[in-house]
């Protein structure tokens, strides 16, 4: 159970916000939205932003599945790989690229499971999450990939915007033991 109650799965809202929610998640509300649902302008913002993210870039669902689940082991924040895991492993990741990513700083020296794209990636990732910080040499390397203004600040978002959701699931002590 989370620190704070859910809002209830049924909740009496057929306002245009809550059922914007439930039709962005095909009919039902995730426990993370239950949360932020006691914020309605929360839930505004975070909905903009991630839909964004998630549906509206360039970067391809397999690079961005991978950051979000870089992100979710680095913090700690299980619900995240849960309900990001699989769609990794959609999006054309491997179990054992997905395995690897519980050691992400092994992960992205491992040149057997990641390109070498994907190591820069996840560099990028474990710095900026790690230590917000990223050192120039890991800049070049990662835009050194991309060599794309567009995608390099795409990848920066993806990483920063799940870094924020992370750090919600871990303040509230959401868990995927009961489901998303």
């Amino acid at each position: 159970m989370p620190r704070i109650k859910f809002v209830p799965d049924d909740i009496d809202h057929s306002d245009e916000l809550t059922e914007s929610v439930r039709q962005r998640r095909g009919g039902t509300l995730l426990k993370i939205d239950r949360l932020m649902l006691h914020s309605r302008p929360i839930v505004a913002g975070w909905g903009a932003l991630l839909g964004v993210v998630n549906k509206d870039i360039s970067t391809d669902a397999r690079t961005r599945e991978l950051i979000v689940c870089a992100v979710g082991e680095l913090t700690g924040a299980r619900y995240e790989v849960a309900a990001h895991g699989p769609r990794f492993l959609q999006a054309g990741g491997s179990d054992a690229q997905l395995a690897a990513l519980g050691d992400v700083r092994a992960a992205f020296g491992d040149t057997t499971l990641f390109s070498d794209f994907e190591r820069a990636i996840l560099r990028l990732t474990f710095e900026m999450t790690q230590n917000v910080a990223v050192q120039q040499s890991t800049f070049e390397e990662a835009y050194r990939h991309l060599n794309d203004e567009e995608r390099f600040i795409e990848i920066i978002t993806i990483i920063s915007s799940y870094n924020m959701v992370t750090r919600f699931v871990v303040a509230l002590d959401l868990s995927p033991d009961e489901g998303l």
